[in-house]
């Protein structure tokens, strides 16, 4: 049996973020996804969301110029064919 498994905003911006308070349980909840085979799906709303926290948290941090490079990790963790 296929199992899949829906990664909402909070988990998908902790992963990303390493400075995120979740970021450690957020790579090992990834981790055992990864472990028992259970595929990850992205929605393109939660994917705007993921966008929208991670660069307003870029600004109010004063830290605007790491946001291509947090864009660019968010893309490698969640590749174009794995949005829904």
């Amino acid at each position: 049996m296929l199992k899949h498994a829906v990664i909402d905003t909070n988990a998908l911006v902790a992963v990303v973020d390493s400075r995120d308070n979740w970021y450690a349980k957020a790579q090992d909840l990834l981790n055992a996804l990864k472990t028992e085979k259970v595929s990850e799906v992205y929605f393109d709303c939660v994917l705007n969301e993921t966008i929208n926290v991670l660069a307003r948290r870029s600004e109010e941090r004063k830290r605007s110029e790491e946001f291509p490079q947090i864009l660019d990790e968010l893309f490698k963790q969640v590749p174009v064919e794995m949005i829904t």
